[in-house]
């Protein structure tokens, strides 16, 4: 015989079970683990611990923090910034690594999560107004053709789904927050 006891444990704690039959009209007997009848000594009543499972924390914001907007000689220095928050993570002293950050870019002025150019940025530090982490690459180091790019931040916390930041009020969304747009033009 067997019987689902999680299911009706809905609540944090330490429990104890054992098992009771009846033949007809015959006293109940218990049974406990794993000898025979339940003695207290020998054949005890099993033990189980319920938990609620930690969710792991999650970035709750980031953003393509600046610039906006530039241009640029091909392959000339052009840094890139992003922030994001995770609470209980980012508010800590430090890098914690198991934050990734990126920046990419596209010629194409898409949702960036349909991109596939992407640099890995660096980690700068915390700002100092707030309890967000800061991070940076040189995107301009990575074009070297003349046109029109657009770029904007993604940002991985351990194996959770990917976000993406828009200038530079958060999330990239394709109306408030927007990827940044930079002009590469070889000098004449």
């Amino acid at each position: 015989y067997s019987a689902n006891l999680g299911a009706e444990l809905s609540t944090d704690g330490t429990y104890y079970y054992a098992t009771r039959f009846q033949y007809l009209e015959q006293d109940m007997v218990y049974g406990g683990f794993n000898g025979g009848f339940y003695d207290g000594t020998t054949n005890l009543n099993g033990e189980l611990t319920v938990t609620t499972p930690v969710v792991d924390d999650e970035i709750t914001w980031a953003n393509l923090q600046h610039p906006e907007s530039g241009a640029i000689a091909p392959n000339e220095e052009f840094l890139v910034y992003g922030r994001l928050y995770i609470e209980n993570v980012t508010e800590v002293a430090g890098e914690d690594t198991d934050i990734q950050a990126w920046i990419g870019y596209s010629t194409d002025n898409t949702n960036p999560n349909t991109w596939t150019n992407w640099v890995a940025a660096s980690y700068l530090g915390e700002v100092a107004d707030s309890d967000n982490d800061e991070y940076s690459a040189n995107l301009g180091a990575e074009l070297s053709t003349d046109g029109t790019y657009y770029y904007a931040t993604r940002f991985q916390y351990l194996e959770q789904d990917m976000v993406y930041g828009g200038f530079n009020g958060g999330f990239y969304d394709g109306t408030t927050n927007l990827n940044g747009e930079l002009t590469v033009t070889t000098p004449t």
